[in-house]
């Protein structure tokens, strides 16, 4: 059992890497994640992949059109075709997944034209001609990729866990505000503390009292590790909704320790992390002095966004040691939600040039 993916160093399988194994396999220190562990691909799909691929000199598929073109379309249909997408397995020809979801379906049409002429015995007049030939060849159309939280639930619903990436990533460096420990520091907190954690629900289970209320059991987890959360009566009728919801939790609860030595939250408040971010009064964003080439994609991020939260702009000046607050005319105002949040954190790269004041 994998629990976290990124720590233990997983890639998903692509359909050019030369295994054969179904489950796990461990080569150099990495651990494989084989192409038939991905839900969605069975193993007829698999065998068909790795036939064709076994078949080729370099016994690896140069482009997305030559993967489309050798492999049994019969055998890999278009729905284990946008689980292999989901997973990342065909990430390495080099296109987001939003375009190779939405453009696919022209190579298997084109695939399907192929075998059929190659069937008859039909050629084309122009088969020769390689300019034509490049004219005719499918290209995919630019989409916009996939959001880092669309692009991970993708990720869980195939693999069952997030792989590429994890959602409270960068927004652990957001939440500090609220934050009073990580899961992992749990352990050193005296029996009894109130404590309030960052984390998102994996697990949830509702039951009923014998007094006919309802209360729930789920497991909390962070980007440190995972603990029980149990939801009492009076909690749960006041935050169901947040529970059940998908994305990050800021979980205030009692941290009590079994007789085991196992320790567990009594939740007291659950609130959405997205809830608190539009709370906040105001923004600042830390630009370093080379990032002068990022200025006109952060206009345009921060212009999609309009709203309350008052937004800085602060220059760190290193060469001479100074920073320089300016606050913005154009806009005065940003909604910070976790689109906008996510959008800064892949822009500059690093969540800690946003803060919150």
């Amino acid at each position: 059992y994998v629990k976290d993916a990124q720590a233990h160093n997983i890639e998903v399988l692509s359909p050019h890497i030369n295994y054969s194994e179904f489950k796990f396999n461990v080569k150099d220190n990495k651990i494989f994640f084989s192409l038939g562990a991905i839900k969605g691909v069975g193993k007829a799909a698999v065998e068909a992949i790795l036939e064709a691929r076994n078949q080729l000199p370099e016994k690896k598929f140069n482009t997305l059109e030559h993967f489309f073109e050798k492999v049994d379309l019969r055998r890999v249909n278009k729905k284990t075709i946008e689980c292999l997408i989901k997973a990342g397995a065909l990430d390495s020809f080099g296109s987001h997944r939003s375009e190779l979801m939405a453009g696919f379906p022209r190579f298997i049409e084109r695939a399907d034209q192929a075998k059929k002429d190659r069937e008859v015995g039909q050629a084309s007049l122009f088969a020769m001609n390689e300019e034509v030939q490049e004219q005719q060849k499918v290209k995919l159309e630019n989409v916009e990729p996939w959001r880092r939280a669309e692009r991970l639930a993708f990720e869980k619903s195939v693999l069952g866990f997030y792989l590429s990436d994890h959602p409270l990533k960068g927004l652990d460096d957001l939440a500090k505000i609220w934050i009073s420990h990580k899961i992992e520091d749990l352990e050193e907190v005296e029996n009894k503390t109130s404590v309030q954690i960052l984390g998102m629900i994996t697990s949830f289970r509702e039951i009923i009292t014998k007094k006919g209320t309802r209360m729930a059991f789920a497991q909390l987890e962070d980007l440190t590790g995972a603990i029980e959360l149990i939801v009492f009566p009076n909690t749960y009728s006041e935050t169901e909704m947040n529970l059940k919801s998908e994305g990050a939790l800021i979980v205030k609860a009692n941290y009590e320790k079994g007789e085991s030595g196992e320790g567990k939250l009594i939740a007291e408040e659950i609130k959405k992390l997205e809830t608190e971010f539009l709370k906040v009064k105001k923004m600042q964003i830390c630009l370093k002095s080379h990032m002068g080439e990022k200025l006109s994609l952060l206009k345009e991020l921060l212009l999609k966004h309009p709203g309350n939260t008052q937004l800085q702009l602060q220059l760190d000046l290193d060469d001479i040691g100074k920073k320089v607050d300016f606050n913005l005319l154009e806009p005065q105002g940003v909604n910070a939600n976790t689109e906008l949040l996510e959008g800064l954190y892949q822009s500059l790269g690093d969540s800690s040039l946003i803060k919150f004041m």
